[in-house]
């Protein structure tokens, strides 16, 4: 490999005797590219590859200006934005400014104009514009963001007087004075956090402008320079805003980020911010990371990602608040509140008495967090000591875990009737979790390689804990209206928080994490004096907290032995509530696609069925009489619509009780309407948002071994996602179908689909007697393609039942569902049920499935 020192001077005087081409020059970007290439493999320094990249295009776009204008022109060249700061990436925009004395435009117009088709035949990727130093102030004082540009601006050739005025104009005071430019500033990143969720923890981060990503070190270099006069981030050392050791934490977590968007561009061949999760493999591997038992190199590589952007996020929180003191308020705070004998209030935030508070007394570390629940007009802490908590994190060792006192306060935060979310969501954010929780630092920032996790493992259990947490609160009580009342009647909530907390405690470890969490469970529970009934709830609560999801959404919650087997387990009405509602905020704190009205309602119906089966005494009784009141309900309103009793009646004997078992009173009411409407073979009929939260489509026809195929291709075809179906074979020859179908949002099918093209499509399609042509499905995703996902197929005869259980799990895909449907007609197979659920990237269809004469299948 040639040196840096040693290519860079050839490499520059190269171009000496090479033609002012833009195709020679678009040459010389590339050799240079290629061997900033090598530098990269070779782990140079990556500080040294962005500004040796700018330097050089520095000097390519220098002699292109020679070769367009002379001296003294009156028009001055300077780089701006990133370009200005030398932070080159081999895909970043070139921002350039040519600047102009006033009334030269005129006259230098179509010079500038050659100049720039130079640099775009080039290949420069060129954002630039053409402003006197006037138009710079107007411009620059109605957007903040071509302002920002200017500050960070270079001069690379021209007229240096002309830049020194321009200098002169920005830095004048009332240019943005720097009250101002922090306040718009801190709008601006409250604003592009939000756009991100306010998480730097998403599965698909964007290096720049997500929450802990780039733009977060810019915003404080921005202020600094506004305010303080420094240039760099190591000046605020100098200015004490910052510790060498902070300093190092960010600049190490900066050129990570540096090193992975040099990366990113490269591999993708042009600019790119967003760390896909098609390129996150390949990104891993450049890095050096391996798969190891249970940690794939991917997770690994994230896992350094999510720390690095958590430590930019933390010090930029704890900046943004020193400078706030330092410009807003002018450090003129008001008089300490005295809050105990180690704490006191100024100005709306918390803060030590002393620096010596964390050492004389390490349990002030929690005690913090308490005070903070128990005083809530306070707004937050102060910088100093937020600094002061994270340099003291050392003293929490086992001792300090072990410490009745300790153990207490992490107990108290844990009960308190408010604000134990933004509690945890601190203690997380200042490290004082992980530190008090090691099981939970070893998951700080690990993310799952899948699409059903839209956070880290640490951001998601913070979320479940919200979203519990949440049900306490009345005004949030319409959300999930039996959870919030449920929580209402717990014996302790503090339970289900300690299983919000380890649920997914042991994700990374390999083995089943639900059996790992539960043994961190139970040492937590003996630490901090929970009694053995009450950690034996929370350890089953944790080992149990994927299980009422699983039934929900793969098993018949109308089959006893279903509800059966899972009583077995849950033995109490209190076992269930508090299963019920981890299993609701589980669902709720890992995406916000996850959970749904479609699960919501299944959740619920399972809690219903499960709680009359405990508190009957012999499981078939609830059912029976479940099953004589829906059908005198029924019957009943029927009635008031005007239809004959025994019509009803009539049609109701060919269907059998397990129909019944299986709908509601609405439904049963609006589906018999339906089928009483048969004139001709088929009737076809949609409702827009059944009780159970998904568009229901009836189809009632002659029964037909393609049957269920054409209608499921059909619904398909229509852009529309099948959740679950049912089908019932009356002893009159007919077939029943019931499908119950969600829009691409996960939402019922509402305005924006027209309901009666809907049926009349489905209508043709059942009477269409040809071949029906299999469906044209919407394109895989781009995410799916990022996964390697194999297929498992399992057949399985339950005792005492008349169908088989067929389990498929696969890569999902488009009309994957409409697939395995048609290869069972194919074999003249029927479908009686099916369960449709989307676990990440993988669908997890179960179909109970029957052969012509309705028995189990018995062909290996």
């Amino acid at each position: 490999m040639t040196s840096v020192s040693e290519f860079y001077p050839q490499w520059v005087s190269s171009l000496d005797g090479l033609e002012v081409t833009p195709q020679n020059f678009r040459e010389a970007l590339k050799e240079l590219q290629a061997e900033l290439d090598v530098w990269f493999d070779d782990n140079l320094p990556i500080r040294t590859l962005i500004e040796t990249l700018a330097e050089g295009t520095d000097h390519l776009i220098q002699l292109a200006w020679a070769k367009h204008f002379s001296a003294n022109q009156g028009c001055t060249l300077l780089a701006v934005g990133g370009y200005g700061r030398k932070a080159l990436h081999p895909g970043s925009d070139i921002d350039i400014l040519v600047l102009l004395e006033a009334g030269a435009e005129e006259q230098l117009g179509e010079q500038i104009g050659t100049f720039f088709t130079f640099l775009w035949d080039m290949g420069l990727d060129l954002g630039n514009s053409v402003r006197s130093i006037e138009a710079c102030i107007e411009e620059g004082a109605r957007d903040l963001t071509i302002a920002t540009t200017y500050f960070e601006s270079r001069l690379l050739a021209g007229s240096g007087s002309l830049f020194d005025a321009f200098e002169s104009a920005i830095h004048a005071h009332d240019f943005w004075p720097s009250l101002d430019f922090f306040k718009a500033k801190l709008q601006e990143q409250k604003q592009r956090h939000a756009r991100f969720g306010d998480t730097a923890y998403r599965i698909e981060p964007n290096l720049k402008e997500s929450p802990g990503g780039l733009r977060d070190t810019h915003v404080i270099s921005w202020i600094v320079a506004r305010h303080f006069g420094v240039q760099t981030l190591h000046d605020l050392v100098k200015v004490k805003f910052l510790s060498e050791e902070e300093f190092q934490i960010l600049d190490s977590a900066r050129k990570f980020l540096w090193r992975l968007r040099f990366c990113l561009h490269r591999l993708v061949g042009r600019k790119e911010d967003r760390l896909l999760l098609q390129h996150q493999k390949t990104a891993a591997a450049a890095f050096g990371y391996n798969d190891t038992t249970g940690n794939l190199a991917v997770e690994q590589f994230m896992k350094q990602y999510f720390r690095g952007a958590t430590e930019i996020q933390r010090l930029n929180e704890m900046l943004l608040q020193l400078f706030e003191e330092q410009i807003t308020l002018k450090n003129v705070l008001s008089q300490p509140i005295e809050l105990n004998q180690r704490f006191q209030s100024r100005s709306g935030y918390i803060e030590i008495k002393d620096d010596a508070i964390f050492n004389d007394y390490p349990p002030a570390l929690l005690e913090l967090f308490l005070l903070l629940q128990q005083n809530p007009h306070l707004v937050g802490v102060r910088a100093t000591t937020i600094r002061a908590v994270r340099s003291h994190l050392h003293l929490m060792d086992d001792a300090f875990r072990n410490d009745p006192r300790c153990q207490q306060l992490f107990m108290q935060i844990l009960s308190q009737k408010e604000g134990v979310f933004r509690a945890f969501k601190r203690m997380s954010s200042y490290g004082v979790l992980a530190a008090y929780l090691p099981e939970f630092g070893a998951v700080v920032g690990l993310m799952q390689f899948d699409l059903f996790h839209a956070y880290t493992v640490d951001e998601h259990t913070i979320m479940v804990l919200r979203f519990a947490r949440r049900l306490s609160v009345q005004a949030h009580a319409d959300e999930v209206p039996l959870a919030s009342e449920l929580f209402a009647q717990l014996r302790d909530p503090v339970l289900l928080y300690i299983a919000c907390l380890y649920h997914d405690i042991a994700k990374g470890r390999g083995g089943d994490h639900s059996e790992l969490g539960m043994q961190d469970a139970a040492l937590f529970c003996e630490r901090h004096g929970v009694s053995q009934a009450d950690t034996e709830l929370v350890c089953w609560l944790v080992s149990e907290h994927l299980t009422m999801s699983t039934v929900a959404q793969r098993k018949d919650i109308s089959d006893p032995d279903v509800i059966g087997k899972l009583l077995a387990s849950v033995k109490t009405v209190e076992r269930l509530n508090y299963l019920y509602l981890l299993t609701v905020s589980d669902m709720r704190g890992t995406s916000a696609d996850v959970w749904n009205g479609w699960k919501g309602n299944l959740l619920e119906r399972l809690h219903k069925v499960s709680l009359e089966t405990l508190l009957a005494a012999d499981i078939e009784i609830p059912r029976i009489e479940n099953l004589l009141d829906t059908r005198t309900s029924a019957l009943e309103t029927l009635l008031e619509q005007g239809k004959s009793e025994p019509v009803v009646l009539k049609l109701w004997e060919t269907l059998g009780t397990d129909y019944f078992y299986k709908q509601d009173v609405a439904s049963i009411v609006w589906q018999t309407g339906r089928m009483l409407e048969l004139s001709g073979s088929v009737v076809v009929a949609v409702r827009e948002s059944s009780r159970r939260g998904a568009t229901e489509i009836l189809a009632y026809a002659t029964d037909h071994p393609r049957f269920f195929w054409k209608v499921a291709n059909e619904i398909t075809r229509l852009g529309l996602n099948i959740m679950a179906a049912d089908t019932f074979t009356t002893s009159s020859g007919m077939a029943l179908q019931m499908f119950y179908v969600l829009d691409q949002d996960g939402e019922p099918c509402r305005e924006k689909f027209d309901l009666q093209r809907i049926t009349d499509q489905l209508r043709n399609a059942v009477l269409d007697s040809s071949n029906v042509n299999v469906g044209q499905f919407q394109i895989e995703s781009r995410q799916l393609k990022s996964f390697d996902t194999p297929a498992e197929i399992r057949f399985s005869n339950p005792e005492n039942k008349a169908f088989t259980e067929l389990h498929i799990s696969a890569a999902d895909s488009p009309g994957l569902l409409v697939k395995i449907v048609r290869e069972l007609a194919d074999a003249n197979i029927n479908i009686r049920n099916a369960f449709i659920a989307t676990v990440s990237e993988r669908a997890e269809d179960v179909l109970h499935i029957e052969t012509e004469a309705g028995l189990q299948l018995d062909d290996e």
